[in-house]
């Protein structure tokens, strides 16, 4: 049995259930970070079974810093808890199993933080691994929900390249958080099916830290090949909205959803795209507000299950991110 990493400067938590490919590539890009530090490798694992079992015993063979711990099915948030529990930097980073991380991805993250200090919290912008059509229009509706939550900011491209901070968007994002903050903030709330960061990251901003985003180009999602994944997501995090933020999309809402749209097309016809594929990508961002407006539609009536909140009960069927 591997010793586990002494004293490391950096933990990475990687949140996985049953994707046992993605999370080979994903603890191969962490095995390839160009750093100095000590890092130790959390796999947080929701209850995966004997194939994700042995992606991960083949790369502890490969990496001793490896170390895994596992339950049984519960969620990404209670999974959040387990690997944040089992980590002991003084950094830590949390991924997905579907994220492929640069060589600097860690290095890049520990000198923004280290220079500097008002920062609790560092995301990352994503992209996709992929040019599969799946990938585009999942990730072109993405792109224009950071576009616009930055633009009511007044942030700008160019101020998210050199990092700033944020106000608007969640501590998600292969995020790499202080550990000190995580142990103040306290875990992640485990009855929330979906947007589990959004609702931890009002509490982390109630106690006075900020949350600072950086584009640097170090993280690529591996979005699925057809976007269901993508529309099942939309609706949850309608339902979310109806049950937890309780603010309707008004004219303004969606005049700053229309434009971010067209910016996020735009970069896609500026990333040589012939016209005729872009098109094909607005009949699927329809089809993702409509999943929004189902999620809302369905929460409106039926009645909300779980706390005096109107948070979901903690016994729902997980949701796989």
């Amino acid at each position: 049995m591997h010793e586990p990493v002494r004293d490391p400067s950096i933990s990475v938590v990687v949140l996985t259930h049953e994707r046992p490919e993605t999370l080979r590539a994903c603890l191969a890009s962490l095995r390839a970070q160009e750093i100095d530090d000590t890092v130790e490798i959390v796999v947080a694992d929701d209850g995966s079974g004997p194939a994700t079992a042995a992606v991960i015993a083949s790369a502890r063979a490969l990496d001793p810093r490896i170390v895994h711990v596992r339950h049984e099915h519960r969620g990404i948030p209670a999974t959040r808890n387990l690997g944040v529990g089992a980590a002991h930097g003084h950094l830590i980073a949390i991924v997905a199993d579907d994220y492929v991380l640069a060589p600097h991805y860690l290095r890049v993250a520990r000198d923004y933080l280290a220079e500097r200090p008002d920062a609790a919290v560092v995301r990352f912008d994503i992209n996709p691994t992929t040019t599969t059509l799946g990938a585009r229009v999942s990730h072109c509706y993405y792109a224009a929900s950071v576009s616009r939550r930055l633009a009511s900011e007044s942030i700008s491209t160019a101020d998210a390249h050199r990092g700033v901070r944020t106000m608007s968007l969640e501590a998600a994002g292969a995020a790499v958080f202080r550990s000190e903050v995580l142990a103040e903030v306290g875990p992640w709330n485990e009855s929330l099916q979906r947007a589990e960061d959004t609702e931890h990251t009002d509490r982390l901003r109630a106690l006075g830290h900020e949350v600072h985003v950086l584009f640097a180009g170090t993280v690529r999602h591996a979005y699925r090949a057809f976007p269901v994944d993508t529309v099942r997501k939309c609706f949850i995090t309608g339902i979310y909205r109806a049950r937890l933020v309780h603010h309707p999309a008004g004219v303004e809402q969606v005049t700053s959803k229309a434009g971010a749209l067209a910016r996020a097309l735009g970069r896609a016809r500026s990333d040589g795209r012939p016209v005729w594929s872009v098109a094909l990508y607005i009949p699927w961002m329809v089809v993702f507000e409509a999943s929004v407006g189902a999620g809302l539609l369905w929460a409106r009536l039926t009645p909300a299950r779980g706390n005096a909140a109107g948070r979901p009960a903690a016994t729902a069927a997980p949701v796989r991110r």
